[in-house]
């Protein structure tokens, strides 16, 4: 899944991000059925479980990938919104 084309529709950005964070996140999005239908999830890198990709979610995950990975930084020093 493109994760441009996700968020062709919302306000948010992420030509900030480096390519390779981009595609990180894109590799780890499945389809999951639910009883409403069939939408993007990821497993959040801090939650430890699958959460469902929202414009905002895009946005969070690319960060967490960023901090953990590129900045060394602890994940259970962070905080996500539950």
């Amino acid at each position: 899944m493109k994760l441009s084309e996700f968020l062709k529709e919302s306000d948010y950005k992420i030509d900030h991000f480096q390519i390779e964070t981009i595609e990180k996140l894109e590799s780890t999005t499945f389809l999951k059925e639910t009883k409403s239908g069939t939408f993007p999830y990821v497993n959040c890198l801090v939650r430890g479980k699958e959460i469902r990709l929202t414009a905002e979610e895009v946005v969070r995950q690319l960060y967490l990938i960023e901090l953990t990975e590129k900045y060394k930084y602890p994940k259970d020093r962070i905080t996500v919104e539950h």
